[in-house]
This record gives C-alpha cells, sequence and structure tokens, in this order.
C-alpha cells in the first residue's frame, strides 16, 4: 500500500476532516441535550464517548497533516480531552452538561462555515477556560 502524503493532498484532507467532525460534532451535541434531558442516560454517555474519539481521531489527523488553521484542531483535540474526563458527571451536573452541548454546537457551526474563515480567534465565548491544561 502507497503512503499518502497528507500535506501534498491537503485541501482534500481539510474539506474531508471538516465535514465528518462536524457531523461527529452534531451527533455528540444531540447525546449532551438527551443528557441534560435526563432521556436515554446511560445509551447517550456510551455514544458521547464514541464521537469523543471520532472527534479526537479526526482532529489528531488533520494536526498531523498540517491543516490550516492548526489551533482548532488542537483546540479540538483539548476540549475532548477535557469532556472524557467530564463523562462520569454527565447528567448530575446539569448545567455542566448543557455547556458542554453548546461548546459542541460552537465547534460543529465553526466546522460547517470553514475554518480557512476562522484564522486564529477563539470560538468558544468563555475564551480558553475548558481549554486549559
Amino acid at each position: 500500500m502507497t503512503k499518502v502524503d497528507l500535506e501534498q493532498n491537503l485541501a482534500e484532507l481539510e474539506e474531508y476532516t471538516e465535514r465528518e467532525t462536524a457531523r461527529e460534532f452534531a451527533l455528540l451535541e444531540r447525546h449532551l441535550i438527551n443528557i441534560y434531558k435526563g432521556e436515554k442516560v446511560a445509551f447517550c454517555v456510551a455514544c458521547v464517548q464514541k464521537h469523543l474519539l471520532s472527534i479526537s481521531g479526526l482532529a489528531g489527523e488533520c494536526l498531523e497533516g498540517s491543516c490550516k488553521p492548526q489551533k482548532i484542531w488542537q483546540d479540538i483535540v483539548k476540549w475532548a480531552k477535557k469532556v472524557e474526563e467530564k463523562v462520569e458527571t454527565l447528567g448530575v451536573e446539569k448545567e455542566e452538561t448543557l455547556k458542554l452541548a453548546q461548546e459542541a454546537r460552537e465547534f460543529r457551526k465553526a466546522l460547517m462555515e470553514g475554518v480557512e474563515n476562522l484564522k486564529d480567534i477563539d470560538i468558544l465565548p468563555h475564551q480558553g477556560k475548558v481549554l486549559e491544561e
């Protein structure tokens, strides 16, 4: 099998990754809303974990392929890691669950607009509180 140079196919990689990551964020957002409402909690928590893995994986591939701007993909990886650490409290901390759903929505919207329009802006309203190490 021939290894593909992701940097040589950057436009295709960016388009694919934006679209697929936005889909995963849409599904993740829906599950977080269901958990917030107290609906299908056990089912949705398992799905949250699956979608977070997909989101992290897609963002990691884009980072490896040098997608622009790197900042949004780095932010997505950091955000997904923070959410993974909070999975056990989803639904218990209702306001936090809703906040995570809103953040997922913001990422999805930004990706649907196309990251080339984002440059290095912060898309989360709290300017990095969730993204702190």
